[in-house]
């Protein structure tokens, strides 16, 4: 019977460095194989998805047809739009009076405190302005609205009138530029008139 060598400190050493590359070996295989389920597939798997998606009449046999929900894509619903809204009538701009106070006293109407007013209405094309004047009772007076015309690049309106010959009484009163167009109504902000005896 053959002698077997005993085993000496030295070649237990070589057989524990073995024994640990194959374990890290087996460790990098292990982290390889994790690496690439985590992303999803390895390049093989995601060529071979592509491949097989490419073309139905590619892969399949004329005596194996395709059935109908591989060869056509699905359909996305129709797309309707909605019907555009009108654009909404702008604030009215523009000088509302040319004087903040009026005395009824005053017999020539084109001086300072006389009773003519100039009325500036500034807004879109198509619309019509005109003014309307509130006293502080509650009271509404208004300035006959006209269609707006093109003026210094924008579309207005110059609106003369009398104090007088509307009849506003004495007292505050309040001002607005009213823009009307296709059923729609805008006011600018309130100008202070201040009527006088």
């Amino acid at each position: 019977m053959p002698k077997t060598k005993p085993i000496t400190p030295r070649s237990r050493l070589s057989l524990l460095q073995i024994r640990s590359i194959v374990a890290v070996v087996l460790l990098i295989l292990l982290s390889i194989v994790v690496w690439f389920s985590l992303r999803g597939a390895s390049p093989t798997h995601n060529q071979l998805q592509t491949s097989s998606s490419v073309s139905p009449t590619a892969s399949s046999s004329p005596s194996n047809p395709p059935s109908a929900s591989t060869t056509s894509p699905p359909t996305s619903p129709a797309v309707t739009s909605a019907p555009t809204p009108a654009t909404s009538l702008p604030t009215p701009t523009g000088q509302v009076l040319n004087k903040p106070e009026v005395h009824l006293s005053e017999s020539d109407p084109g001086t300072q405190y006389g009773s003519g007013m100039d009325s500036t209405c500034q807004t879109i094309a198509g619309a019509s302005c005109g003014i309307e004047l509130t006293s502080s009772t509650g009271q509404v007076k208004t300035v006959a609205a006209k269609q707006v015309v093109a003026m210094n690049g924008t579309y207005g309106v110059d609106l003369t009138w009398d104090v007088k010959v509307l009849n506003l009484s004495v007292g505050t009163w309040s001002a607005r530029a009213v823009a009307t167009k296709d059923g729609q109504t805008a006011k600018s902000n309130a100008w202070p008139l201040t009527v006088t005896q």
